[in-house]
C-alpha cells in the first residue's frame, strides 16, 4: 500500500514539474514576456499592472542561437533611488534559458511557484512614497549563460501596483 502511495505521489510531482516547465502564452495585465535576440532586450509591455496578491506570469524568451541567463536583478520606486520590492520571487531569481526557447520564471521549493505581489502590511511597507498607484522600475539583465554579468544587455520597464 505504501509503495502504491509513493508511486502516485511521485507521478503527481513529476506531472507538476512538467506542467510548470511549459511556458504559457502571455496575455492579461500582470504578465510580461522578456525577449532577447542576441543584441537587444525587449518586453511585451512597457508597463505591467499587478494587484495585491496577484500571481505574475513572467516568460523569458531567448530567440538567439546561444544560451543566455535572464535576471530581474533590481527594483526601485520610479523616478527615485528608493529600493522597494512589492513582490515575492520576482527579483533576484535568475534563469538560464536555452537557445531558441522560453522559460517561465518560477521560484520556491521545487521551482513550482509563480512570483506574486505582496499583500497586507508587507505590501504597505513596500509602497513607494509617490501617490497611489505605486510605480516601480524593475531592471532586467541578460548575459552569457551561467553569468548574466558577462556581455550584459539591460532593460528597465515599469511595474504598477494600484
Amino acid at each position: 500500500m505504501i509503495r502504491r502511495l509513493c508511486g502516485v505521489a511521485t507521478a503527481i510531482l513529476l506531472a507538476s514539474v512538467w506542467a510548470g516547465a511549459q511556458a504559457p502564452s502571455v496575455t492579461g495585465t500582470c504578465q510580461v514576456e522578456i525577449t532577447f535576440d542576441g543584441t537587444t532586450v525587449t518586453a511585451s509591455a512597457d508597463k505591467i499592472t499587478c494587484n495585491a496578491g496577484q500571481d505574475m506570469t513572467v516568460i523569458f524568451n531567448n530567440t538567439d542561437d546561444k544560451d543566455h541567463q535572464f535576471d530581474v536583478y533590481d527594483i526601485r520606486c520610479k523616478g527615485t533611488t528608493i529600493g522597494k520590492d512589492p513582490s515575492d520571487g520576482f527579483v533576484g531569481n535568475d534563469k538560464n534559458v536555452d537557445k531558441k526557447s522560453k522559460k517561465q520564471l518560477k521560484h520556491g521549493l521545487f521551482g513550482l511557484s509563480s512570483p506574486s505581489i505582496l499583500t497586507g502590511q508587507k505590501l504597505s511597507d513596500a509602497r513607494c512614497p509617490n501617490p497611489q498607484p505605486s510605480v516601480y522600475k524593475y531592471s532586467i539583465r541578460v548575459g552569457d549563460s551561467g553569468n548574466s554579468h558577462n556581455n550584459a544587455k539591460y532593460l528597465d520597464p515599469d511595474l504598477e501596483v494600484p
